[in-house]
């Protein structure tokens, strides 16, 4: 019902129709025999397909994929609907479109003056501040109690802080299944285990991998992917920021793969663990039945095909 653009947008029509109306009045000035409003239309038209078809916005559109839903939706719909109407929020970009009928809301880490904050620990992203510095500054604040943390979203309220059991949201959740895999990286006791892999494909922008993790003693390891077209290079979503989040579990990390070769219907990921001296840890378990013929591990990289 709501939405930060609407209030433009009739103005936006009127603008167009009065600009267009000028133009034909000009042209057939200069040329009276032509039909420039016929013209003009059918400028208009191959430019809004050629719009769709370029961007990828809709179905016309050569490798478009619908939105799959992950279950996330109805979670975040209701997780909205809980925090009263004339609460000031502070949110993410993504998730402050949901809430622009809002009399205050701003965007995450500005807290000035809300009375909550809802983070997105999965799909979320901090334009300004490393995830360590945001999350630093969350964990010490005196000011905020944690109202719940599941399913990837973190939720908190002024009150008698510093907040608490926030490691909860990095757990995998019981909505978004992934596909099960086990591959082990490293030695008994330090060791990196994959334990699902799933790409949430989009209708715009890069898909995104869903990976779950278990972690051990030596939280140092870390994994690294690459896709077709890019090198390899860490893993950009929700970092395992070991020294916060300390205690051996299960971490969700989400990431957006930048696929240089535009929109794709088969994907192929190769993640790889790298140890505290810069060398590859070989996979000593691998367990891909999910994956049959879609997996393989060479040289202590694992390499994943997805398709739609």
């Amino acid at each position: 019902m709501f939405h930060y653009s609407f209030p433009i947008i009739p103005w936006t029509l009127v603008g167009s129709v009065e600009g267009f109306g000028l133009l034909e009045r000009a042209l057939t000035a200069r040329k009276p025999a032509l039909q420039w409003r016929g013209l003009l239309a059918e400028v208009v038209g191959v430019s809004i397909v050629a719009a769709h078809v370029m961007t990828g916005y809709s179905p016309i559109a050569k490798g478009f994929v619908w939105p799959a839903p992950t279950g996330r939706e109805t979670i975040t719909s209701e997780l909205l609907s809980s925090i009263p109407r004339d609460a000031a929020i502070s949110t993410e970009v993504h998730v402050g479109a949901h809430l622009s009928q809002r009399e205050t809301l701003r965007f995450f880490p500005d807290m000035r003056d809300a009375g909550w904050v809802i983070i997105d620990v999965w799909f979320g992203g901090y334009q300004y501040l490393t995830q360590a510095e945001v999350w630093q500054g969350v964990l010490d604040d005196p000011n905020w109690q944690t109202v719940s943390a599941h399913d990837g979203f973190v939720v908190l309220q002024r009150g008698d802080g510093p907040p608490k059991d926030m490691r909860a949201a990095f757990r995998p959740s019981q909505t978004v299944q992934l596909s099960t895999i086990s591959v082990h990286f490293g030695e008994p006791g330090k060791m990196l285990i994959l334990q699902g892999a799933r790409v949430f494909p989009r209708s715009e922008g890069p898909p995104i991998l869903c990976t779950d993790w278990q972690l051990e003693a030596d939280t140092s390891l870390h994994p690294a992917l690459s896709t077709p077209g890019n090198t390899r290079r860490p893993l950009d979503g929700v970092q395992f920021l070991p020294d916060l989040f300390a205690d051996p579990g299960t971490v969700r990390d989400c990431t957006r793969l930048m696929l240089a070769r535009g929109r794709a219907k088969e994907i192929t990921v190769r993640l790889s663990v790298t140890g505290t001296e810069g060398n590859l840890l070989p996979a000593t378990h691998l367990d891909v039945e999910n994956f049959a013929g879609r997996a393989k591990v060479l040289d202590g990289i694992l390499t994943l095909d997805f398709d739609n």
